[in-house]
């Protein structure tokens, strides 16, 4: 493992647990599907949140810690963190791991979206700009970790392009134990969605060091209804992020001198469960 560089924190977001709110957006954001409401929806669901970023830096996840986990903000301005920064203008989400007390700022991953609204006829739709230059652009500047993630809303398939799959039902969550696979019909679309945007990824991405994340934004008709999500998640399909040869020690300085100045507006996520 590399030498981690570690910052003593002078502060911490407060958790917030059931019941607590996150952010606010405008009904009219989360109506237009904009960006900013859907990075939103994938930091706040966690679990959806831990398998996208056990997918991009998968060796660092499986050796978190308990009283571990990550802090993460989003539409950071990039000139806030290095001064003379004039491309890409903002970080759309910025994640910075922390055990215990200390900020691991050599794990800074920083990450550029882009958005898929795809539908069921219009299944190859992708982003005009793929978001390569500017994820390529903060590997220059100097940040250790750097990926581009899509993310992928659409509506459902009609009922008769629904595949048939096998399911079982879990009788015991202590043990696992699970009933027989059952026969049953579901809409895969989110797995063809993702496959395909994941494929048109990897055969354009401009640098190895990049991690690369298709990512199905589920549940969204039920936001937009005023409903509460499902507790569940498509597995994002990920390719890791590898360390950036020419991390910058400044910057990462500069991460922690952002994150200590603004650290009201990180969402405290923590590795493991901390009431279990």
């Amino acid at each position: 493992m590399q030498d981690e560089f570690k910052i003593p924190m002078k502060n911490l977001p407060r958790f917030i647990g059931s019941g607590g709110k996150v952010f606010g957006l405008s009904e009219h954001s989360v109506k237009k599907k904009s960006e900013s409401s859907l990075i939103t929806y994938l930091v706040c669901q966690r679990r959806l949140f831990g398998l996208f970023y056990s997918g991009l830096l998968p060796d660092y996840f499986r050796k978190m810690r308990r009283g571990s986990g990550v802090l993460i903000s989003s539409l950071v301005r990039t000139s806030d963190i290095v001064g003379s920064a004039l491309f890409p203008g903002d970080i759309d989400i910025l994640i910075i791991p922390y055990d215990g007390d200390h900020l691991i700022v050599s794990r800074t991953l920083v990450v550029e979206v882009k958005i898929v609204r795809a539908s069921f006829i219009r299944q190859g739709k992708s982003p005009n700009d793929f978001g390569f230059s500017q994820a390529s652009a903060l590997l220059d500047l100097g940040f250790p970790y750097a990926a581009v993630a899509h993310l992928i809303v659409s509506e459902s398939s009609p009922a008769d392009a629904w595949r048939q799959v096998l399911s079982v039902e879990m009788l015991d969550g202590n043990t696992g134990r699970v009933s027989l696979p059952q026969r049953t019909t579901a809409d895969l679309l989110p797995a063809d969605l993702m496959e395909r945007t994941y494929g048109r990824l990897c055969r354009n991405a401009s640098r190895a060091e990049l991690g690369l994340a298709a990512v199905y934004i589920d549940g969204w008709r039920l936001i937009e209804a005023g409903a509460v999500a499902r507790d569940g998640a498509w597995f994002p399909e990920c390719r890791r992020a590898t360390v950036n040869a020419k991390a910058d020690r400044l910057v990462m300085q500069s991460v922690y001198n952002y994150y200590e100045m603004h650290h009201l507006n990180f969402l405290q996520t923590p590795r493991y469960d901390p009431e279990s």
